[in-house]
């Protein structure tokens, strides 16, 4: 299926507070949505599943998320009682 969306991050999940004085410190990770609601996942064949990593002062995403509206080709599949977006293809 090819789909249009906007590619957003998640909730991010942080590390329990280990630090006191310095809010920055903490490792977070965030899934890669789409239009805010529909996770995706890469194909075994990329070299990296889109996610999130960074701090709870800012997240950096792979691949880049722009807030443009992007073209996804790919294939819906039912994991663990979710329904995720399972990427063949980033563009036209």
């Amino acid at each position: 299926m090819r789909v249009e969306g906007v590619l957003s991050a998640g909730e991010p999940t942080c590390t329990p507070r280990t630090c006191s004085d310095a809010p920055c410190c903490d490792a977070c990770t965030a899934e890669v949505l789409l239009d805010d609601a529909l996770p995706i996942d890469a194909e075994d064949c990329f070299a990296f599943n889109p996610s999130c990593l960074g701090s709870p002062c800012g997240l950096v995403c792979s691949p880049p998320l722009f807030g443009t509206r992007d073209v996804i080709t790919g294939r819906l599949e039912l994991s663990e009682d979710e329904v995720r977006l399972q990427v063949l293809r980033f563009g036209p």
